[in-house]
């Protein structure tokens, strides 16, 4: 089991069939981590100019963030499931 935080872990042990929102929005923010990870990758890459990626590519990566954090926002607030 892997816990950013202790409070996931009690999550994960106390698991209750209302709280599957939240299970969802806890994994919306670890793609969150992983896109940063992968900006900071791709940061180095235009640092040394070893760029393949086109600007197209780079526009719609642009939106990624905006529509997952849109996507945590409805989740905390509407509690859909």
């Amino acid at each position: 089991m892997f816990c950013v935080r202790p409070g996931h872990c009690f999550i994960y042990l106390q698991y209750d069939p209302g709280v599957g929102w939240l299970h969802t929005k806890i994994f919306l923010a670890l793609l969150l981590s992983g896109y940063h990870g992968f900006l900071s990758a791709s940061r180095k890459r235009f640092a040394a100019d070893a760029n393949t990626r086109t600007a197209t590519f780079w526009r719609v990566m642009n939106g990624v963030p905006m529509a997952l954090i849109i996507a945590v926002i409805i989740l905390a607030a509407v509690k859909p499931f």
